[in-house]
């Protein structure tokens, strides 16, 4: 039987709390590694900005860069700070 390429995580989404900036805002998705599911939030800084327009571009760049990451092969799991170095031949862009 062909096994299927299934995707090892959720689509990344923002929880911004209806965009009250004084809230804890993160990127959060799940990392399926073998037979465990990996629950993650990253704030990476996130909540140390008070503007609320520098804080939803700031969530948004992390966002995208999260996404970028997961769709070139990051594994949260064993490498939880996204020190993983692409091959600029062999990524994926979005």
């Amino acid at each position: 039987m062909a096994e299927f390429n299934k995707k090892k995580y959720t689509h990344p989404l923002i929880c911004d709390h209806h965009k009250n900036p004084s809230k804890d805002w993160y990127v959060y998705f799940t990392f399926k590694e073998k037979r465990n599911v990996h629950r993650f939030k990253r704030r990476e800084g996130i909540n140390r900005i008070k503007d609320l327009n520098e804080k939803l571009t700031a969530i948004n760049e992390l966002l995208q860069e999260i996404i970028f990451d997961l769709r070139n092969g990051w594994d949260p799991v064993t490498d939880p700070k996204r020190e993983y170095d692409y091959d600029p031949n062999t990524y994926v862009e979005t």
